[in-house]
Protein backbone atom coordinates (compact mmCIF):
# COMPACT_ATOMS: atom_id res chain seq x y z
CA UNK A 1 0.00 0.00 0.00
CA UNK A 2 1.27 3.52 -0.75
CA UNK A 3 1.74 5.72 2.67
CA UNK A 4 1.24 8.91 0.62
CA UNK A 5 -2.58 8.05 0.22
CA UNK A 6 -2.81 7.25 3.87
CA UNK A 7 -0.98 10.29 5.16
CA UNK A 8 -3.74 12.19 2.91
CA UNK A 9 -6.39 10.49 5.17
CA UNK A 10 -5.12 11.11 8.36
CA UNK A 11 -4.46 14.60 7.59
CA UNK A 12 -7.85 15.79 6.57
CA UNK A 13 -8.96 13.59 9.90
CA UNK A 14 -7.18 15.91 11.64
CA UNK A 15 -9.27 18.44 10.92
CA UNK A 16 -12.55 16.27 12.36
CA UNK A 17 -12.19 17.85 16.28
CA UNK A 18 -12.96 20.88 14.57
CA UNK A 19 -15.68 19.63 12.57
CA UNK A 20 -16.91 17.21 15.62
CA UNK A 21 -17.47 20.27 18.00
CA UNK A 22 -19.16 22.23 15.40
CA UNK A 23 -21.26 19.52 14.47
CA UNK A 24 -24.12 21.13 16.18
CA UNK A 25 -24.18 24.12 14.69
CA UNK A 26 -24.83 24.67 10.73
CA UNK A 27 -21.68 25.28 9.01
CA UNK A 28 -19.86 28.05 7.07
CA UNK A 29 -19.13 27.47 3.23
CA UNK A 30 -15.35 26.63 4.01
CA UNK A 31 -16.30 24.38 6.87
CA UNK A 32 -18.63 22.46 4.50
CA UNK A 33 -16.34 22.07 1.95
CA UNK A 34 -13.79 20.47 4.00
CA UNK A 35 -16.20 18.03 5.89
CA UNK A 36 -17.36 16.80 2.53
CA UNK A 37 -13.11 16.23 1.69
CA UNK A 38 -13.19 14.74 5.04
CA UNK A 39 -16.22 11.76 3.85
CA UNK A 40 -14.71 11.49 0.29
CA UNK A 41 -11.66 10.24 2.21
CA UNK A 42 -12.91 8.12 5.19
CA UNK A 43 -14.50 6.02 1.90
CA UNK A 44 -11.13 5.93 0.49
CA UNK A 45 -9.60 5.11 3.87
CA UNK A 46 -12.20 2.47 4.78
CA UNK A 47 -10.94 0.94 1.16
CA UNK A 48 -7.51 1.13 2.51
CA UNK A 49 -8.34 -0.91 5.67
CA UNK A 50 -9.92 -3.54 3.78
CA UNK A 51 -7.06 -4.18 1.70
CA UNK A 52 -4.73 -4.00 4.62
CA UNK A 53 -6.84 -6.47 6.29
CA UNK A 54 -6.13 -8.63 3.44
CA UNK A 55 -3.04 -8.34 3.29
CA UNK A 56 -2.81 -9.28 7.18
CA UNK A 57 -5.02 -12.48 6.31
CA UNK A 58 -2.19 -13.22 3.48
CA UNK A 59 0.46 -12.77 6.12
CA UNK A 60 -0.98 -15.34 8.77
CA UNK A 61 -1.62 -17.77 5.77
CA UNK A 62 2.04 -17.52 5.62
CA UNK A 63 2.15 -15.70 1.89
CA UNK A 64 4.12 -12.44 1.68
CA UNK A 65 1.78 -9.25 0.46
CA UNK A 66 3.30 -8.10 -3.13
CA UNK A 67 3.79 -4.74 -2.19
CA UNK A 68 5.62 -2.73 1.09
CA UNK A 69 4.21 -3.08 4.27
CA UNK A 70 3.42 -0.07 6.72
CA UNK A 71 4.80 -0.84 10.22
CA UNK A 72 4.10 2.46 11.77
CA UNK A 73 1.54 4.72 11.86
CA UNK A 74 3.26 6.84 13.85
CA UNK A 75 6.18 7.58 11.45
CA UNK A 76 5.08 6.83 8.27
CA UNK A 77 7.91 4.97 7.64
CA UNK A 78 7.45 1.38 5.27
CA UNK A 79 9.23 -1.37 5.49
CA UNK A 80 9.64 -3.48 2.17
CA UNK A 81 9.14 -7.66 2.73
CA UNK A 82 12.16 -9.29 0.57
CA UNK A 83 11.60 -12.42 -0.91
CA UNK A 84 15.09 -13.77 0.68
CA UNK A 85 13.29 -12.38 4.15
CA UNK A 86 13.56 -15.62 6.97
CA UNK A 87 11.07 -13.28 8.98
CA UNK A 88 7.77 -11.42 7.80
CA UNK A 89 7.41 -8.05 8.79
CA UNK A 90 4.40 -7.56 10.99
CA UNK A 91 1.84 -5.71 8.94
CA UNK A 92 0.19 -2.45 10.02
CA UNK A 93 -2.47 -2.45 12.39
CA UNK A 94 -5.66 -0.51 10.91
CA UNK A 95 -7.43 -0.64 14.11
CA UNK A 96 -5.84 2.40 15.51
CA UNK A 97 -5.82 6.28 13.37
CA UNK A 98 -3.21 9.04 14.87
CA UNK A 99 -3.46 12.62 13.56
CA UNK A 100 -2.38 15.71 15.09
CA UNK A 101 -4.03 19.19 14.53
CA UNK A 102 -4.31 22.55 16.18
CA UNK A 103 -3.76 25.94 15.82
CA UNK A 104 -1.36 28.75 16.62
CA UNK A 105 -1.66 32.72 16.52
CA UNK A 106 0.17 35.88 17.25
CA UNK A 107 -1.63 39.47 17.97
CA UNK A 108 -0.91 42.76 18.85
CA UNK A 109 -2.89 45.39 20.47
CA UNK A 110 -2.84 48.99 20.80
CA UNK A 111 -4.73 50.41 23.86
CA UNK A 112 -5.22 54.27 24.21
CA UNK A 113 -3.14 55.58 27.21
CA UNK A 114 -1.24 52.20 26.35
CA UNK A 115 1.70 50.94 24.82
CA UNK A 116 1.27 49.11 21.69
CA UNK A 117 2.79 45.49 21.83
CA UNK A 118 3.09 41.81 20.30
CA UNK A 119 0.40 40.57 23.19
CA UNK A 120 -0.50 37.57 21.76
CA UNK A 121 1.66 34.35 21.59
CA UNK A 122 -0.40 31.29 21.25
CA UNK A 123 0.25 27.37 20.00
CA UNK A 124 -2.62 24.57 20.76
CA UNK A 125 -1.94 21.46 19.44
CA UNK A 126 -4.72 18.86 19.05
CA UNK A 127 -3.69 15.50 19.77
CA UNK A 128 -6.28 12.49 18.14
CA UNK A 129 -6.15 8.74 18.96
CA UNK A 130 -9.03 6.54 16.94
CA UNK A 131 -9.49 3.17 17.85
CA UNK A 132 -11.75 1.60 14.97
CA UNK A 133 -15.11 3.59 15.31
CA UNK A 134 -15.63 2.99 18.86
CA UNK A 135 -13.12 5.00 20.88
CA UNK A 136 -11.46 8.65 20.25
CA UNK A 137 -9.17 9.72 23.06
CA UNK A 138 -8.42 13.85 22.33
CA UNK A 139 -7.10 16.67 24.05
CA UNK A 140 -5.52 20.20 23.57
CA UNK A 141 -2.93 22.03 25.19
CA UNK A 142 -2.70 25.74 25.28
CA UNK A 143 1.06 27.36 25.40
CA UNK A 144 0.79 30.97 25.64
CA UNK A 145 3.31 34.00 26.73
CA UNK A 146 1.87 35.74 29.67
CA UNK A 147 4.44 38.67 30.21
CA UNK A 148 7.89 37.03 30.63
CA UNK A 149 6.68 33.62 31.56
CA UNK A 150 5.13 30.53 29.00
CA UNK A 151 2.03 29.41 30.35
CA UNK A 152 0.83 25.82 29.31
CA UNK A 153 -2.77 24.51 30.02
CA UNK A 154 -4.74 21.46 29.41
CA UNK A 155 -7.74 23.07 27.46
CA UNK A 156 -9.76 19.61 27.22
CA UNK A 157 -9.11 15.61 27.24
CA UNK A 158 -11.98 13.16 26.66
CA UNK A 159 -12.44 9.80 26.30
CA UNK A 160 -15.29 10.04 23.26
CA UNK A 161 -16.68 6.48 22.95
CA UNK A 162 -19.34 6.05 20.26
CA UNK A 163 -22.41 4.00 21.17
CA UNK A 164 -24.29 4.55 17.75
CA UNK A 165 -24.55 6.66 15.27
CA UNK A 166 -26.57 8.85 17.08
CA UNK A 167 -24.59 9.14 20.70
CA UNK A 168 -21.39 9.47 22.06
CA UNK A 169 -20.45 9.61 25.70
CA UNK A 170 -17.73 11.78 26.35
CA UNK A 171 -15.64 11.32 30.21
CA UNK A 172 -12.82 13.72 31.23
CA UNK A 173 -12.03 17.98 30.77
CA UNK A 174 -14.79 19.13 28.14
CA UNK A 175 -15.29 22.64 26.84
CA UNK A 176 -18.51 23.67 28.50
CA UNK A 177 -21.84 22.83 26.38
CA UNK A 178 -23.34 26.41 27.04
CA UNK A 179 -23.60 28.10 24.05
CA UNK A 180 -21.80 28.18 20.96
CA UNK A 181 -18.73 30.02 21.52
CA UNK A 182 -16.99 28.37 24.27
CA UNK A 183 -17.22 24.92 22.18
CA UNK A 184 -17.17 25.71 19.02
CA UNK A 185 -16.13 28.97 18.06
CA UNK A 186 -13.28 29.91 20.13
CA UNK A 187 -10.36 29.10 18.45
CA UNK A 188 -8.61 32.30 16.76
CA UNK A 189 -8.47 30.84 13.18
CA UNK A 190 -12.59 29.97 13.57
CA UNK A 191 -13.45 33.28 15.80
CA UNK A 192 -14.17 36.15 13.21
CA UNK A 193 -12.94 38.92 15.30
CA UNK A 194 -9.62 39.17 17.04
CA UNK A 195 -10.78 39.45 20.77
CA UNK A 196 -13.48 37.27 22.43
CA UNK A 197 -16.72 38.90 23.23
CA UNK A 198 -16.90 40.41 26.69
CA UNK A 199 -17.95 38.23 29.36
CA UNK A 200 -16.94 34.98 27.60
CA UNK A 201 -13.66 34.42 28.91
CA UNK A 202 -13.03 32.86 32.48
CA UNK A 203 -14.88 34.88 35.47
CA UNK A 204 -17.31 35.88 33.42
CA UNK A 205 -20.85 34.80 32.59
CA UNK A 206 -19.99 31.92 30.52
CA UNK A 207 -18.62 28.75 31.36
CA UNK A 208 -15.53 27.71 30.29
CA UNK A 209 -14.78 24.04 31.10
CA UNK A 210 -15.54 21.17 33.34
CA UNK A 211 -14.37 17.96 34.22
CA UNK A 212 -17.12 14.78 34.38
CA UNK A 213 -19.15 13.34 31.67
CA UNK A 214 -21.44 14.32 28.75
CA UNK A 215 -24.01 12.35 26.52
CA UNK A 216 -23.74 14.31 22.93
CA UNK A 217 -26.55 12.98 20.43
CA UNK A 218 -28.32 14.19 16.64
CA UNK A 219 -31.36 13.20 15.47
CA UNK A 220 -33.17 14.05 12.64
CA UNK A 221 -37.01 14.09 13.40
CA UNK A 222 -38.99 14.84 10.16
CA UNK A 223 -36.11 16.84 8.33
CA UNK A 224 -35.09 18.99 11.40
CA UNK A 225 -32.32 18.50 12.85
CA UNK A 226 -32.34 18.31 16.94
CA UNK A 227 -29.12 17.94 19.03
CA UNK A 228 -28.36 17.92 22.22
CA UNK A 229 -25.94 17.19 25.35
CA UNK A 230 -26.55 16.55 28.62
CA UNK A 231 -24.15 16.14 31.36
CA UNK A 232 -22.56 16.22 35.06
CA UNK A 233 -19.54 17.62 35.78
CA UNK A 234 -17.38 19.04 39.47
CA UNK A 235 -18.77 22.42 38.91
CA UNK A 236 -17.09 26.21 39.57
CA UNK A 237 -15.38 27.45 42.16
CA UNK A 238 -16.24 30.86 43.64
CA UNK A 239 -13.71 33.81 44.36
CA UNK A 240 -14.48 36.20 46.92
CA UNK A 241 -12.91 39.33 48.92
CA UNK A 242 -14.61 41.88 50.85
CA UNK A 243 -17.71 40.19 51.80
CA UNK A 244 -18.86 39.47 48.25
CA UNK A 245 -18.59 37.03 45.65
CA UNK A 246 -16.26 38.35 42.91
CA UNK A 247 -16.13 36.00 40.30
CA UNK A 248 -16.44 32.49 39.01
CA UNK A 249 -14.23 30.64 37.94
CA UNK A 250 -14.81 27.56 35.55
CA UNK A 251 -11.89 26.32 34.21
CA UNK A 252 -12.29 23.30 35.13
CA UNK A 253 -11.07 21.54 38.14
CA UNK A 254 -10.41 17.81 39.28
CA UNK A 255 -11.61 18.71 42.79
CA UNK A 256 -15.24 19.05 43.86
CA UNK A 257 -14.56 21.96 47.15
CA UNK A 258 -18.55 21.69 47.78
CA UNK A 259 -18.89 17.65 47.17
CA UNK A 260 -22.24 18.55 44.70
CA UNK A 261 -22.35 18.35 41.31
CA UNK A 262 -23.63 20.53 38.29
CA UNK A 263 -25.89 18.84 36.23
CA UNK A 264 -26.55 20.53 32.68
CA UNK A 265 -28.48 20.48 29.45
CA UNK A 266 -28.29 21.89 25.87
CA UNK A 267 -30.44 21.61 23.06
CA UNK A 268 -30.12 22.77 19.51
CA UNK A 269 -32.67 23.20 16.90
CA UNK A 270 -31.62 23.42 12.96
CA UNK A 271 -34.88 23.75 11.39
CA UNK A 272 -33.14 24.44 7.86
CA UNK A 273 -29.62 24.68 6.77
CA UNK A 274 -27.08 27.05 7.80
CA UNK A 275 -29.98 28.48 10.24
CA UNK A 276 -29.78 27.17 14.22
CA UNK A 277 -31.54 27.95 17.36
CA UNK A 278 -30.26 26.30 20.85
CA UNK A 279 -31.30 26.70 24.46
CA UNK A 280 -29.23 25.82 27.82
CA UNK A 281 -29.34 25.63 31.06
CA UNK A 282 -27.29 24.29 34.11
CA UNK A 283 -27.94 24.10 38.26
CA UNK A 284 -25.77 22.60 41.15
CA UNK A 285 -23.82 24.08 44.04
CA UNK A 286 -20.93 26.42 44.55
CA UNK A 287 -18.54 27.39 47.17
CA UNK A 288 -15.98 29.92 48.07
CA UNK A 289 -12.42 28.47 47.62
CA UNK A 290 -9.46 30.28 48.97
CA UNK A 291 -6.78 31.23 46.70
CA UNK A 292 -5.03 27.97 46.37
CA UNK A 293 -8.52 26.32 45.17
CA UNK A 294 -8.78 24.67 48.53
CA UNK A 295 -12.31 24.66 50.49
CA UNK A 296 -12.68 27.38 53.33
CA UNK A 297 -13.35 25.29 56.43
CA UNK A 298 -17.52 25.51 57.26
CA UNK A 299 -18.27 27.72 54.52
CA UNK A 300 -21.63 26.58 53.25
CA UNK A 301 -22.11 25.64 49.57
CA UNK A 302 -24.71 28.18 47.89
CA UNK A 303 -27.18 27.82 44.53
CA UNK A 304 -25.41 28.17 41.39
CA UNK A 305 -27.46 28.64 38.15
CA UNK A 306 -26.46 29.06 34.46
CA UNK A 307 -29.06 29.82 31.49
CA UNK A 308 -27.99 30.68 27.70
CA UNK A 309 -29.48 30.84 24.61
CA UNK A 310 -28.10 31.35 21.01
CA UNK A 311 -28.92 31.61 17.14
CA UNK A 312 -27.37 31.45 14.05
CA UNK A 313 -28.76 32.65 10.65
CA UNK A 314 -26.67 32.78 7.16
CA UNK A 315 -27.94 33.93 4.12
CA UNK A 316 -25.72 34.10 0.98
CA UNK A 317 -22.76 35.52 1.96
CA UNK A 318 -24.16 37.54 5.55
CA UNK A 319 -23.38 35.35 8.68
CA UNK A 320 -25.42 36.49 11.54
CA UNK A 321 -24.92 34.66 14.97
CA UNK A 322 -25.79 35.88 18.79
CA UNK A 323 -25.62 34.52 22.52
CA UNK A 324 -27.31 35.63 25.91
CA UNK A 325 -26.00 33.71 28.78
CA UNK A 326 -25.99 34.45 32.62
CA UNK A 327 -24.16 32.96 35.83
CA UNK A 328 -25.52 33.45 38.95
CA UNK A 329 -24.90 32.69 42.47
CA UNK A 330 -27.33 33.16 45.07
CA UNK A 331 -26.57 35.03 48.99
CA UNK A 332 -25.55 32.74 51.69
CA UNK A 333 -25.80 33.97 55.26
CA UNK A 334 -22.47 32.49 57.43
CA UNK A 335 -20.26 32.94 54.67
CA UNK A 336 -17.07 34.64 54.02
CA UNK A 337 -18.60 36.46 51.11
CA UNK A 338 -22.64 36.55 52.01
CA UNK A 339 -23.66 38.33 48.86
CA UNK A 340 -24.04 36.73 45.64
CA UNK A 341 -24.80 37.93 42.13
CA UNK A 342 -25.51 37.62 38.57
CA UNK A 343 -23.15 38.17 35.66
CA UNK A 344 -24.72 38.38 32.49
CA UNK A 345 -23.23 38.96 28.86
CA UNK A 346 -24.31 38.86 25.20
CA UNK A 347 -23.15 39.71 21.64
CA UNK A 348 -24.77 39.84 18.69
CA UNK A 349 -21.83 39.62 15.25
CA UNK A 350 -22.57 40.19 11.72
CA UNK A 351 -20.18 39.31 8.88
CA UNK A 352 -19.88 39.58 5.48
CA UNK A 353 -17.85 37.64 3.11
CA UNK A 354 -17.04 39.38 -0.34
CA UNK A 355 -17.53 37.50 -3.77
CA UNK A 356 -13.61 37.39 -3.81
CA UNK A 357 -14.22 35.13 -0.80
CA UNK A 358 -10.74 36.58 0.40
CA UNK A 359 -11.94 39.44 2.39
CA UNK A 360 -14.34 39.65 4.91
CA UNK A 361 -16.17 42.52 7.32
CA UNK A 362 -17.33 41.50 10.98
CA UNK A 363 -19.47 44.10 13.01
CA UNK A 364 -19.99 42.95 16.59
CA UNK A 365 -21.97 44.80 19.35
CA UNK A 366 -20.75 43.23 23.05
CA UNK A 367 -22.15 43.51 26.73
CA UNK A 368 -20.68 42.95 29.91
CA UNK A 369 -22.75 43.06 33.46
CA UNK A 370 -20.80 42.04 36.44
CA UNK A 371 -21.68 42.91 40.19
CA UNK A 372 -18.27 44.23 40.53
CA UNK A 373 -18.40 47.55 38.62
CA UNK A 374 -14.70 48.06 36.97
CA UNK A 375 -15.68 44.70 35.00
CA UNK A 376 -18.80 46.27 33.64
CA UNK A 377 -18.38 46.85 30.24
CA UNK A 378 -20.26 47.38 26.78
CA UNK A 379 -18.25 47.27 23.32
CA UNK A 380 -18.09 47.90 19.36
CA UNK A 381 -15.97 46.21 17.32
CA UNK A 382 -15.15 46.56 13.72
CA UNK A 383 -13.23 44.81 11.63
CA UNK A 384 -11.70 43.38 8.65
CA UNK A 385 -10.42 39.98 7.81
CA UNK A 386 -7.97 38.72 4.62
CA UNK A 387 -8.37 35.04 4.01
CA UNK A 388 -4.82 33.11 2.45
CA UNK A 389 -6.80 30.40 2.73
CA UNK A 390 -10.12 29.18 4.53
CA UNK A 391 -7.59 28.12 7.65
CA UNK A 392 -5.44 31.23 7.36
CA UNK A 393 -6.44 34.16 8.69
CA UNK A 394 -5.63 38.15 9.29
CA UNK A 395 -7.53 40.30 11.51
CA UNK A 396 -7.90 44.11 11.98
CA UNK A 397 -9.79 45.20 14.34
CA UNK A 398 -11.04 48.20 16.31
CA UNK A 399 -12.59 48.11 19.60
CA UNK A 400 -14.84 50.78 21.09
CA UNK A 401 -14.94 50.21 24.87
CA UNK A 402 -17.18 52.35 27.30
CA UNK A 403 -16.53 51.03 31.25
CA UNK A 404 -15.13 52.53 34.14
CA UNK A 405 -13.80 55.58 33.56
CA UNK A 406 -10.01 55.65 34.69
CA UNK A 407 -9.84 51.68 34.27
CA UNK A 408 -8.16 49.63 31.00
CA UNK A 409 -12.37 48.50 30.19
CA UNK A 410 -12.92 52.65 29.00
CA UNK A 411 -10.28 52.44 26.68
CA UNK A 412 -10.22 51.41 23.31
CA UNK A 413 -8.24 49.01 21.13
CA UNK A 414 -6.75 48.31 17.65
CA UNK A 415 -5.76 44.78 17.30
CA UNK A 416 -3.66 42.80 14.79
CA UNK A 417 -4.18 39.22 14.06
CA UNK A 418 -2.92 36.41 12.43
CA UNK A 419 -3.90 32.70 13.13
CA UNK A 420 -3.49 29.91 11.63
CA UNK A 421 -5.58 25.88 12.17
CA UNK A 422 -3.80 22.85 10.73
Amino acid sequence: MKTSKMKEVLLVLGMIPMLYHGASQAASPEIQALQQQMNLLKKQLQKLQKELDRQKRLQQAGKQPRKTQVTSAGNGRGTATSAASSRPVKPYSSDTHVAINGYATVGYADRNKDNGAFSTVKFNPIFKYMYRNLLMVEGEVEFELEGKETEAKLEYATFDLFLNDNFVLLAGKYLSPIGQFRQNLHPDWINKFASKPLGFGNFGAAPGSDIGVQLRGAHNLNGVQVSYAAFVGNGPELKASGGRVQGVDSSGFSEDADGSKVYGLRVSVIPRPRMQFGVSAATGKATVTSNNGTAITGDPDRDYDVFGVDFKVSLDRFDLRGEYVYQKVSDKVGSVAVIGGKWVAGYVQLSYLFPSARWEAVLRYSDYDSPVVSQSQTQWGLGINYLFAPNIVAKLGYEINDGQQGTSADENRVLLQLSYGF
